[in-house]
């Protein structure tokens, strides 16, 4: 007899034809952010700290650091910040992938879906709030496909409502 009879048996073969399923651009950022986050566990005090090397940090940014502007969504601080970053953006790139094609996505998330953000964040941080916090993980993506798949909502259907504000107080109350 089971213990839990309610609830559906994880089956691995349906995890193989989902990632099986999964369009290019979204199988080469789970593997390679999967990649980094492995080795940087692994090596990060030994032989190489890989959120050192790539992280966008305003103050090592420079001429010979450019590489930041594009690698820190690829990493994460923690394994938490991981877990909770890579199963969104999964389901957002494949959702975008699916609507713009490979090529067109793979362009976006190596130039204007990093480099923008990070520009704004750097003259941010090092002009306005004069910071110097490190900023890495997937959520500039998932951020900026979650503002896309909102602009698509609103364009479908512009009187969508997300919250519905009720006042507690009308006119005839006040006396």
């Amino acid at each position: 007899m089971a213990l839990f009879p309610s609830l559906p048996r994880w089956n691995p073969a349906r995890l193989r034809s989902y990632l099986l399923r999964l369009p290019l651009a979204t199988r080469i950022v789970i593997v390679v952010t999967v990649f980094i986050w492995v080795f940087g566990m692994l090596l990060s005090t030994a032989v190489w700290d890989v959120v050192a090397w790539g992280a966008l940090v305003p103050e090592k940014v420079n001429l010979s650091s450019m590489h930041r502007i594009n690698t820190y969504p690829l990493i994460h601080a923690s394994a938490l910040h991981f877990l909770l970053n890579l199963p969104l953006a999964v389901l957002l790139l494949e959702r975008f992938e699916a609507g713009n094609g490979t090529l067109v996505t793979v362009v976006l998330l190596a130039g204007p879906f990093s480099t923008f953000p990070a520009g704004l964040y750097l003259l941010f941080e090092k002009v306005i709030w004069r910071g110097n916090a490190a900023v890495m993980g997937l959520s500039t993506w998932v951020s900026l496909l979650i503002a896309i798949e909102m602009a698509k909502t609103f364009k479908s259907n512009p009187h969508f409502k997300w919250v519905v504000f009720r006042s507690c107080f009308t006119t005839s109350d006040v006396a």
